[in-house]
């Protein structure tokens, strides 16, 4: 491992230096034809090499249909000059989205997918000239799984590495071979509703720990779909052999985590003695079933932004939240570059997508040049950058290169706003859309309140109760929040108060708790005791700790319960 280090290369020749002081491989190349090459893609031609990867937006519209800014995102990326847009993870079934906003396509809503998928084709056409290649991924997040706002999780395997993440005690059940028997064929479904939107293909999305990805790596489970590495990738082939025979003219592919960097046995393409080393055994020999049934596509990733979100991702300064990895970002992109030439030579009549290189701003061209000279890849896949620069191929092909002010700057606050639950993009380079979105998501992240409630000086004689008509005592609320003790800190806010959420809402704090607080009189800013309280009443609210608690011994009476506005 070498110090993580700040972007602050100014030209080529600097950053040669940087990869050569570093001791790594990571190629360079100043010719940047080779990125406008068309691409055959199974009976489908992508106009050049520039791919979007698929990044979540989190902006569907209830039934899980595209919302305006994805037909604002997509159709900007078709404006932009890609070749092929790979569209976002979206859900085969409403209990398998990560979030109330995942796209998750069905009967109800094809019509919505089909209209997305032609305005991004006319765009195309009308700005670029050419038609573009469109991918859908699809997918069941699994122990990611959160359709209604609240983590209800669906675990391949139990995993001492990830399970304490979420809370889960090892008597947490799992999934059922006939759960997965059954769910083969919701993915069939979803392709062929996939086809008639009218893409071009579909993503079996076997990356970043969702199901199918946590699948391949489960070593300890017993029955069909664990143990022995034929059992662990029978999901992925069979459905995908399955998507084949059932829709031969579409694109059947995935996009896998070839090494996931979590320890053995809970992680796949990781040697035994470190999940800081690749071991690329399995995931060359799954690359090769693939292909042998016929794959032509594959998109590669690495690591986990669940638990590892910068092992190999590499990412500039931290905002709040996240931290800053022990290795220089070159490190990563150099493991990410060489994972992905290791696949590529192993299938070499495949396209193989090529990524992670958005660190590298403007000298992501040069890099991804060099790389698909040397047949380590075939196609460029952009990310975070295309959140950040939708008209990146159009700069490169058209005016020589990109502009280093339009270029993302790696602070990975598109990844924050996905954790915090807000619609995802680029907060600095699309500030007047995703700033507010950033922000609301960050008010009432648990680790900003944390940081608020560690300000509460806990006083003796707190002014802030007094503050507050129904004296609620806040400190010894704010202190079980610090402790991790949601559900006291919830029953300390109903003592005097039933309705805390709705409180929190309404109540002019600047002249009740806030308002007495004495950090006002410190600092002019008194302790967020608003945000703090609706942070908890949310976090217990998605825990099922609200509502109201109805005693054993029941009177028989009807009780009529008026409402009214506050």
């Amino acid at each position: 491992m070498t110090d993580h280090g700040r972007f602050h290369i100014q030209d080529l020749e600097g950053l040669r230096k940087e990869i050569a002081d570093r001791g790594l491989n990571i190629p360079v190349s100043e010719d940047l034809e080779v990125l406008a090459d068309q691409v055959a893609l199974n009976g489908v031609t992508a106009a050049n090499r520039f791919l979007v990867q698929p990044m979540e937006g989190f902006d569907a519209v209830p039934d899980g249909g595209p919302g305006e800014l994805s037909f604002r995102r997509y159709k900007r990326y078709a404006a932009g000059g890609f070749g092929t847009v790979w569209m976002e993870a979206t859900a085969v079934m409403n209990e398998g989205r990560s979030n109330p906003g995942q796209l998750y396509i069905n009967k109800g809503n094809v019509g919505r997918f089909k209209q997305l998928v032609s305005e991004m084709r006319a765009e195309a056409r009308e700005k670029c000239g050419n038609d573009i290649a469109v991918i859908l991924q699809i997918t069941h997040s699994g122990r990611y799984s959160k359709p209604t706002g609240i983590p209800s999780p669906i675990i391949a395997h139990h995993s001492p590495v990830l399970d304490p993440k979420h809370n889960l005690p090892k008597s947490y059940p799992l999934v059922t071979d006939e759960y997965l028997d059954e769910l083969q064929s919701r993915y069939v479904e979803a392709a062929g509703l996939a086809l008639e939107a009218g893409v071009d293909g579909v993503d079996v999305k076997s990356c970043h720990r969702y199901l199918v990805s946590e699948l391949l790596a489960s070593f300890e489970r017993d029955g069909r779909y664990g143990g022995s590495f034929e059992n662990r990738t029978r999901f992925l082939r069979e459905v995908v052999e399955k998507i084949m025979a059932e829709y031969p003219g579409l694109i059947v592919t995935t996009r896998m985590s070839a090494y996931d960097a979590i320890d053995y046995p809970y992680g796949f393409g990781v040697s035994r003695e470190s999940y800081k080393v690749p071991d690329l055994e399995e995931p060359i020999k799954l690359a090769k079933s693939l292909a042998d049934s016929g794959m032509k596509l594959l998109n590669i990733s690495i690591g986990n932004p669940y638990f590892n979100p910068h092992f190999g991702r590499p990412f500039d300064f931290p905002i709040r939240g996240l931290h800053v990895p022990d290795e220089h970002p070159l490190v990563g992109i150099d493991r990410f570059i060489s994972i992905t030439a290791e696949i590529q030579k192993a299938i070499p009549d495949v396209s193989v997508v090529a990524s992670g290189y958005s660190w590298l701003r403007n000298f992501m061209p040069y890099v991804a040049s060099a790389v698909i000279e040397r047949g380590m890849g075939k196609l460029l896949g952009i990310g975070r950058g295309a959140f950040a620069y939708p008209d990146t191929p159009n700069d490169v092909l058209k005016a020589g290169g990109m502009l280093p002010e339009k270029c993302c700057v790696a602070c990975s606050a598109c990844t924050q706003i996905m954790r915090d639950g807000a619609m995802t993009g680029c907060v600095v380079h699309d500030s007047e859309i995703y700033g507010p979105q950033y922000r609301a998501g960050r008010k009432y992240a648990p680790d900003r309140l944390k940081d608020e409630a560690k300000r509460c000086r806990d006083c003796q004689t707190p002014t802030c109760v007094n503050g507050c008509p129904a004296h609620v005592h806040v400190p010894d609320f704010i202190k079980a929040f610090l402790d991790d003790d949601i559900a006291g800190a919830y029953t300390i806010l109903r003592q005097n108060n039933l309705l805390p959420e709705m409180c929190a809402y309404v109540c002019p704090v600047e002249v009740q708790c806030e308002g007495c607080c004495i950090e006002k009189i410190f600092t002019g800013n008194p302790v967020a005791i608003r945000d703090i309280q609706m942070g908890v009443c949310r976090l217990a609210r998605q825990a099922g700790l609200t509502g109201l608690r109805l005693s054993d011994d029941l009177s028989g009476k009807k009780v009529a319960v008026v409402g009214g506005g506050p």
